[in-house]
């Protein structure tokens, strides 16, 4: 246990579970957790309801009569500590479970054996995020937020010019769709998604420059990519300079062990990044 458990908050909690070892665990850590127990879920609802000061809710998934989901979406319904942090758990790993805990916004999911001290510093940090987000709506109460919308004159001016454009440019684009037609086949146009005003995102349509399908094949184009790392600059995973400037055999950071030789964590970090596909295509 930790040495300054004495200087902190002990935390009031609700646990509903009928698994003794856990709740043990629990009643003993006297110096970090106040614990009231209760083995059935509708019983510990209306203990709820009496019990205005408490910093967490800890539930056992499968309970007699009722679940600790229902148990939870019960408290929201009849507006039962809706701040409180409420913690499931569970005795054996089941995706369906956690899923639906999760989609009904459950605050946290462990699995047993639970680490007290973890519990514990999870409990504190939920409390203060719900305070922070429980504030932020206040001040921001009755504001409305709106779209980012273009301003009405630079709206009319980019119809307009763009229109004007289009009109003019009508026989240069019917002459370029043309040439792309009898060059090769597929459409002559090229269409990909692109963000605009607001991260709205809308289709993007321009002339075919390639052939069709061509954004399908970069990958065997990429050893030709002139931005790509692959196979120059090779990184030795022996030479870091950093550990090279320290006495025989300290590093200057942790290590970890590739290829059969012992490197530091910042030199392994660096030979990755080399080796790692490049941002922009150029050949």
């Amino acid at each position: 246990m930790d040495d300054n458990a004495e200087s902190r908050k002990r935390l009031k909690i609700l646990y509903i579970g009928g698994n003794k070892k856990v709740t043990k665990e629990y009643q003993d850590s006297t110096l970090l957790f106040d614990v009231v127990d209760t083995e059935n879920g509708l019983e510990a609802i209306n203990q709820l309801k009496e019990i205005k000061e408490l910093d967490a809710i800890i539930s056992e998934t499968i309970l007699p009569g009722i679940n600790g989901i229902e148990i939870f979406r019960m408290l929201k319904a009849k507006a039962v500590h809706v701040n409180t942090p409420f913690i499931l758990i569970a005795h054996e790993a089941d995706d369906k479970i956690m899923d639906e805990a999760f989609n009904a916004l459950v605050d946290d999911f462990y699995l047993i054996p639970l680490d007290v001290e973890e519990i514990f510093t999870r409990i504190n940090f939920l409390n203060k995020y719900k305070q922070e987000y429980a504030a932020r709506l206040a001040k921001g109460k009755g504001k409305t937020y709106k779209d980012y919308r273009i301003p009405l004159i630079k709206r009319t001016f980019d119809i307009l010019v763009s229109g004007f454009a289009l009109l003019f440019l009508t026989p240069v684009f019917f002459l370029t769709a043309l040439a792309i037609r009898f060059e090769s086949k597929g459409k002559v146009y090229y269409k990909s998604k692109r963000v605009g005003t607001g991260y709205k995102i809308f289709d993007f349509y321009k002339f075919r420059s390639m052939y069709t399908g061509a954004d399908a094949r970069l990958k065997e184009l990429d050893h030709l990519n002139q931005y790509s790392q692959n196979g120059e600059n090779d990184v030795n995973v022996s030479e870091c300079p950093k550990c090279a400037a320290l006495p025989e055999g300290q590093y200057c950071s942790p290590t970890l062990f590739t290829a059969g030789k012992k490197v530091c964590e910042n030199w392994y970090s660096q030979i990755k990044s080399n080796e790692s596909k490049a941002t922009f295509m150029k050949i």
